[in-house]
């Protein structure tokens, strides 16, 4: 549900060609998060980190405001399955994994 004259959100597949965008994206919201380490990396740097993490990630959407990116998802790695221990071996955790 979007909220009385809010923008509307649109969604697409990231590309490699979002580099500078998913870049600049990251690096808004790290100068905000990280003010108290006073994190300080130039859009160069940014994208000199994230660059390599194409072949590494595994990239899904990007939220676009208007032409702009507004956000993107990117898995890092495989997220960990936890089953309890009494099901462990018994299948929940194989069947999440396969």
């Amino acid at each position: 549900m979007s909220m009385p004259g809010a923008s509307q959100l649109t969604f697409r597949p990231l590309r490699t060609d979002d580099l500078t965008a998913i870049s600049l994206v990251h690096r808004r919201a790290c100068l905000i998060a990280y003010r108290f380490m006073q994190w300080s990396y130039s859009l160069e740097e940014v994208e000199a980190w994230y660059s390599p993490k194409f072949a590494e990630w595994t990239w899904t959407q990007a939220a676009f405001d208007a032409d702009a990116m507004a956000g993107f998802i990117a898995l890092a790695h495989r997220i960990g399955v936890a089953c309890s221990g009494s099901q462990e071996r018994s299948g929940p955790d194989h069947a999440a994994r396969v």
